[in-house]
């Protein structure tokens, strides 16, 4: 597992890279992109499946969400997280406006999403 101010991730044995990101924070586009260069290094040059856990009361910062609605990282698919209902709505509304090479779905638990996750 690896660890930073804002969020954790693991490579777990079933091939998904789980981000557990904390909360009660405003995540800020340094977040991601350490999130990304996780994925990379993990990842090793091959695709992988990304499971990505806000909690409640977790948002995302202006820049931030620029930075998400621009990142080109190819992914086998995604699977999204949200706990409060306000998130999943910004989630859908950024949906929208960006469409990924990959699927991306948002969920209200974590059992739903790996559910999904698993159909790939």
């Amino acid at each position: 597992m690896i660890a930073y101010n804002n969020f954790s991730a693991i490579l777990r044995v079933d091939g998904v890279l789980h981000y557990q990101f904390k909360a009660e924070t405003i995540l800020e586009k340094e977040d991601f992109e350490q999130s990304v260069h996780v994925y990379q290094e993990m990842g090793n040059g091959e695709l992988l499946k990304v499971l990505a856990e806000f909690p409640e009361f977790s948002d995302l910062s202006n820049e931030a969400r620029e930075y998400l609605q621009d990142r080109e990282i190819p992914a086998i698919a995604e699977a999204v997280v949200f706990k409060g209902l306000a998130q999943r709505l910004i989630f859908n509304f950024y949906k929208y406006f960006r469409k990924p090479v990959y699927p991306i779905k948002g969920f209200n638990s974590i059992e739903a999403a790996e559910n999904w996750l698993n159909t790939y």
